[in-house]
């Protein structure tokens, strides 16, 4: 039996014999002659026509438009329905000009992704590449997502997140209340084999805190933060308009088209995610500890030594110095009933069973962190007796070093001096610029004998604070005044 070509198949349709046995696309023959020269160069017959609903046209199978459209360089930029069924009209348009690296790590473009059509490209951002970055994202995320897209360039602020709306794409964003930023040195000089131009300081996902969404790692440097409707790209990947990060952001892309394929997908990812961050807190508490108790080991000893000292040389301060002399060997000596405590505290605050702690989050990629995250605090005013909404807030201690970082997820502002205040006591980008005042020894000696439990209430005690000095209940003076009892009952 012959096979019938492109053209006998459109004619056959054309004359009312029914459809056109496969998908066929046809292009205007008169509009096709502006990219003759790419048409011939790619072995394509121009002269070959068909007549069709009163035009001369090319026509062609799924297969042979894509094939010709990679050979001769050329994308759709509109499609249209004829008036015979499975026929679609077709426009052409030269290809944006994009590294040969770049075209080689997409592999072949969908057929349907060309046209750009609600794609929207933050052009002023990306310099000369803003149509490289819509052809980019028409043809790997369009033909998933089938519905608009958006482009835009926070330029290392944090974006809020719309489940409905748009698809978004965030360059050097993280959602609001999600991630916090970092120094630029720890920006890996490689993602995925692959140059990392500009190396500004990039955010550091919450891991744990936005159930919804995966974060896309390669090895330990989180890369990105995809939602079911916003994709975050922790640093500035559109700043140099070179061809290294157009094909860091396909590969990225690539990363994300298996999450999209459908919610199941997604939903599987994020429960594989989650079971694996478990498995790996189980396997590194115990790990930490002996690391951690090996690298106390000479400081303990002149704990130990200056609290001798202290023993000898302050008579009333004897038991004190003892206590902390016996408790400084018993860490030394015995880091098996230390793990036991640090892990049965660990799955009480994890559970709720601490007041306003509703769960807590090991990180080891985050030097060795351990992060409480809180319900909504409430500051009384210590002059006007007014209650404050502060919001909830995430505590970090870094159980190597004993530092504090402190950010509130719910409604941190800018101050005047353009510093962003998290708490009436905590007032830097980062969280780091913590002023525990008198209790700051006691937290730091908790965090370093790893007694969680106590670390966390005395934690959330201190967020309930406020100091009486202008310069505290200033800034506590922007937070909103609720109804405390609402609040409570709430």
């Amino acid at each position: 039996m012959k096979t019938l070509t492109a053209g006998e198949m459109l004619q056959k349709a054309a004359a009312g014999k029914g459809k056109a046995m496969k998908a066929l696309f046809v292009v205007n023959a008169y509009a096709a002659d502006e990219f003759r020269r790419q048409l011939v160069g790619a072995g394509f017959d121009t002269g070959k026509t068909v007549e069709f609903e009163e035009n001369d046209v090319h026509v062609f199978t799924k297969e042979e438009l894509t094939t010709l459209l990679e050979k001769a360089q050329l994308c759709i930029s509109k499609k249209a329905p004829s008036h015979t069924q499975n026929v679609e009209w077709v426009w052409l348009k030269a290809m944006p000009r994009l590294p040969q690296r770049v075209l080689d790590r997409m592999g072949v473009p969908n057929l349907e992704a060309f046209s750009g059509a609600g794609i929207e490209v933050d052009e002023r951002a990306c310099g000369g590449s803003g149509s490289a970055y819509r052809f980019i994202i028409s043809s790997m995320l369009y033909p998933l997502l089938k519905r608009p897209i958006k482009f835009t360039v926070p330029h290392g602020d944090r974006a809020d997140y719309y489940p409905d709306g748009p698809f978004q794409i965030y360059i050097w964003s993280a959602p609001e209340g999600s991630g916090t930023r970092r120094g630029g040195d720890r920006i890996p000089e490689r993602v995925w084999g692959i140059e990392t131009l500009c190396r500004d300081a990039s955010f550091i996902p919450m891991e744990g805190r936005n159930p919804a969404g995966v974060v896309i790692y390669d090895g330990d440097y989180a890369v990105a933060e995809l939602l079911p409707n916003a994709l975050y790209v922790h640093h500035d990947l559109v700043h140099y308009d070179k061809e290294e990060e157009l094909e860091l952001f396909v590969e990225l892309l690539k990363h994300c088209r298996a999450l999209l394929t459908g919610p199941e997908a997604f939903k599987k990812y994020i429960k594989e995610q989650e079971e694996r961050r478990l498995e790996a807190e189980r396997n590194a508490f115990p790990l930490l500890i002996e690391r951690s108790v090996a690298k106390r080991a000479t400081r303990q000893k002149n704990a130990i030594e200056a609290a001798q000292r202290i023993a000898a040389t302050k008579k009333a301060e004897y038991f004190e110095a003892e206590r902390m002399l016996f408790a400084e060997r018993q860490t030394l000596l015995d880091p098996e009933v230390m793990k036991a405590r640090f892990l049965a505290e660990y799955e009480k605050l994890s559970s709720g069973q601490v007041e306003l702690i509703e769960g807590v989050t090991f990180n080891p990629r985050d030097d060795s962190s351990i992060t409480l995250h809180t319900g909504e605090i409430l500051v009384d005013h210590p002059h006007k007796g007014t209650t404050h909404l502060i919001g909830k807030c995430d505590a970090t201690f870094n159980l190597e070093t004993g530092s504090v970082r402190i950010i509130n997820r719910d409604r941190p502002y800018k101050s005047a001096g353009g510093s962003t205040v998290h708490t009436p006591h905590v007032f830097d980008e980062r969280g780091t610029n913590v002023c525990l005042g008198n209790i700051g020894q006691e937290l730091v000696a908790y965090i370093a004998h790893y007694e969680l439990e106590a670390a966390a209430v005395l934690t959330v005690a201190f967020l309930q604070s406020c100091s009486g000095s202008s310069g505290y209940t200033e800034r506590l003076s922007h937070f909103p005044v609720v109804d405390k009892k609402q609040r409570k009952a709430a």
